[in-house]
């Protein structure tokens, strides 16, 4: 087998091998790369909170927004004249 010397090439030297357009590289891959934003308490109109987190969506790091329950709409009343 022929013996040959192997560099790594930058991302900067790749585009000058191959031409192209250079695009940003993916945020994350995991839920796991996310957990560094931390979490947030979010606190509903009610008055019960909420957790947060984020969470990996395609290639970023996307926040998950805590549910809050619906509000309780009341039924209509009708007066009478």
């Amino acid at each position: 087998m022929k013996n040959s010397n192997v560099i790594k090439l930058s991302r900067e030297d790749l585009k000058n091998v191959f031409g192209g357009t250079l695009h940003p590289a993916l945020e994350c891959y995991s839920d796991r790369e996310c957990a560094r934003y931390g979490e947030a308490l979010i606190l509903c109109p009610d008055g019960t909170s909420s957790m947060t987190n984020y969470s990996c969506m395609g290639g970023k790091c996307m926040m998950n927004t805590g549910i809050c329950p619906s509000p309780e709409i009341g039924v209509p009343t009708v007066t009478q004249p």
